[in-house]
């Protein structure tokens, strides 16, 4: 798994908090299927990304990107 990563620390900072439309052109970066582990979330990173129609929930945790 982490040997895809393709960001520095300050990129994946930038994504944890950015919005959906930031999210979605930062992710054009990885190759598909891509799956987002969000972890424990509580307030470290804005999650309303995921309320995009371009996220669906896979599991309680787990976020499968869909375009």
């Amino acid at each position: 798994m982490f040997e895809y990563n393709v960001w520095n620390q300050e990129q994946w900072k930038e994504f944890w908090s950015s919005d959906a439309e930031k999210a979605k052109e930062m992710l054009k970066d990885y190759e598909r299927p891509l799956y987002i582990h969000v972890g424990d979330t509580k307030g470290k990173m804005n999650t309303t990304k995921f309320d995009d129609s371009c996220f669906e929930r896979f599991n309680e945790k787990v976020w499968k990107v869909k375009c």
